[in-house]
């Protein structure tokens, strides 16, 4: 099932982190990912983790497909960029689609 595996991998490493989260000093936790899809990454980490003394960090890769900072100049940047925003709005606006 290709559906919600960004928030199913959170879920699986609250549940592994369980007995550390319950301590007073912050969790931190890096995100490594793809510049456009990292903004999502983080967003539903957060939700995962909301609850919990967690500090998080994003570190965001550019795409090799395309240049990132000139994304406009092609296809693959235009849709790349389009469909991670439509995806970062029902993220926040549907909840990921997630019962």
């Amino acid at each position: 099932d290709q559906r919600h595996r960004t928030y199913r991998s959170f879920r699986a490493a609250k549940e592994q982190l369980g007995l550390r989260l319950a301590g007073s000093s912050p969790i931190r936790i890096n995100i490594v990912s793809e510049a456009q899809h990292a903004r999502r990454s983080a967003l539903v980490a957060r939700k995962v983790f909301h609850e919990e003394n967690t500090v998080i960090g994003v570190i965001a890769v550019p795409p090799e497909s395309y240049d990132h900072l000139r994304w406009w100049a092609s296809s693959s940047g235009v849709k790349h960029v389009l469909m991670e925003l439509m995806a970062v709005a029902y993220e926040i606006l549907a909840d990921g689609g997630r019962p």
